[in-house]
C-alpha cells in the first residue's frame, strides 16, 4: 500500500471515528480530541508527501540544469578554441595589412639615373599575404 493510499484510509477512519459515541453522546468530547489530533497527523503526513514530491521534482530539475551546465561548458570550450584560432588569424592578417599599408614598403629606391630598385612590396610578390592566409607551398615561391 502506498503512503497516499494509507493516508486515504486514515482519513476515512477519522471520519468514521467521530460517529463512535453512544446515542446519548457519551464519549464525544474525547472522540473530538482524538478526531482533531488525527486531523493534525493527516495534515502532517500530507505535507510530508508533498515535500517528498517537491524534492523529487527539484532533483529532476537539478539533474537537468547540471546537464545543461555541462553542455554550456563544452560550448564555451569550443568557443575558446575558435576564438584562439580566429585571434591568431586576425593577428597574421593585421601584420600582412600593416606591411602592405606601410608607405616604405612601396618606396622605390633610386639606384642611378633612370634605375630604381623595385619596392619591397613588389619583390615580396604577395608572399606575406599568402602566408597570412595560410596558402601557398614554401617560403621561396
Amino acid at each position: 500500500m502506498t503512503d497516499k493510499e494509507r493516508i486515504g484510509l486514515i482519513k476515512k477512519a477519522r471520519e468514521e471515528l467521530i460517529k463512535i459515541g453512544d446515542c446519548e453522546g457519551n464519549g464525544t468530547a474525547n472522540m473530538n480530541a482524538i478526531y482533531n489530533d488525527m486531523g493534525w497527523l493527516v495534515e502532517q503526513a500530507e505535507r510530508a508527501l508533498k515535500n517528498a514530491e517537491d524534492i523529487e521534482i527539484m532533483d529532476r530539475q537539478l539533474a537537468s540544469e547540471q546537464k545543461r551546465i555541462m553542455e554550456l561548458e563544452k560550448e564555451l570550450e569550443d568557443l575558446r578554441f575558435i576564438y584562439s584560432t580566429m585571434n591568431g588569424k586576425r593577428i597574421r592578417y593585421k601584420k600582412a595589412l600593416e606591411f602592405y599599408a606601410d608607405k616604405n614598403t612601396w618606396y622605390q629606391k633610386h639606384i642611378k639615373q633612370n634605375e630604381y630598385e623595385a619596392p619591397i612590396a613588389l619583390r615580396d610578390e604577395g608572399r606575406i599575404a599568402r602566408k597570412a592566409l595560410g596558402i601557398g607551398g614554401s617560403e621561396n615561391e
